[in-house]
């Protein structure tokens, strides 16, 4: 079995699985357990967020019936970064075809380019290759006497890794490996031919929003520093009401692009003078969809 954790801003989530024979993912357990200790994507709260996952890892070995040691851990936000490098090697005998073997030197010289300081590769795509400074999309069986690769690093920083492993480790759970959490999301939201005609991956959090850019392969990374607990903020303020209550009335009240026939609807709630008030649900979508425009004025810049 494989184990997941999703360390996010607003809750943790612990997923068991395992691969058939099918090559198909079959969820053996999950866990969930709410998290107060992180605002954005860093830890502010150590004590808070190990009691979490240990929360979550015990809710999935229940439903999983086994126990966890390890796991893989997303990994997302600010601290998460791409970086493009190139490499070039020479061909050996131009009579030969260019083979798996050159390819693998190139990816391997490729590697070898080092990333930021205090930062670490978690994932790395091929963006680009040429033999003889002439672009191609398969050097396989070409000929020709170089062959240069251009690649993309998927990095997180040294820090942020090694503040979640202390976190996971302090609730009994080593870390086996690091997940860019958009990178994940894509791998099982996209197929092969929107990845080819270009798409962009919003992947919209508590404390930030992750965006992923394909075309073919992966091409650009950015964090958005708004998520879903600035629009419970910006209800709680306007309405005068608690963070609690908000968050209440955005989850089943909430929503963007009012119809018409809900636009006169009435919405009642609390203040925090124990006041009961009642607006127009179109005035309650208006103050999310400021929020949402932000957010996708953003993404628009990137």
């Amino acid at each position: 079995p494989v184990v997941v954790l999703d360390i996010g801003a607003s809750k943790i989530h612990c997923l068991v699985g395992e691969t058939g024979p099918d090559g198909d993912c079959r969820i053996l357990g999950v866990g969930i357990s709410p998290c107060r200790g992180i605002r954005r994507s860093g830890i502010i709260d150590m004590p808070r967020v190990v009691e979490s996952i240990r929360n979550a890892v015990a809710e999935a070995e229940r439903a999983a019936g086994l126990r966890i040691t390890g796991a893989y851990a997303g990994i997302a936000g600010q601290d998460v970064q791409a970086h493009c490098s190139r490499s070039a090697v020479a061909i050996s005998g131009s009579s030969e075809p260019i083979d798996e073997r050159d390819v693998e030197r190139a990816l391997a010289a490729a590697e070898q380019a080092a990333p930021p300081a205090q930062a670490v590769a978690l994932h790395r795509f091929v963006q680009s290759y040429a033999v003889d400074g002439e672009p191609v999309e398969n050097p396989l069986w070409l000929h020709g006497h170089k062959l240069e690769v251009e690649t993309l690093s998927a990095t997180a920083s040294e820090h942020a890794c090694t503040t979640l492993r202390r976190a996971a480790g302090e609730a009994g759970v080593d870390i086996v490996g690091f997940l860019v959490e958009s990178v994940a999301t894509a791998s099982a939201m996209l197929n092969t031919d929107e990845r080819e005609m270009g798409v962009g991956l919003l992947d919209m959090g508590a404390g930030s929003c992750d965006l992923a850019l394909y075309h073919g392969s992966l091409r650009h990374l950015a964090e958005i520093p708004f998520g879903g607990q600035d629009i419970t903020r910006d209800l709680s303020i306007v309405l005068n009401i608690s963070p609690r209550e908000a968050e209440q009335l955005k989850c089943e009240h909430g929503g963007v692009c009012t119809e018409d026939t809900e636009a006169d609807e009435a919405v009642t709630f609390r203040t925090t003078a124990g006041r009961s008030h009642t607006i127009l649900r179109e005035q309650l979508n208006a103050i999310i969809e400021a929020r949402q425009q932000e957010i996708l004025e953003f993404v628009g810049r990137e």
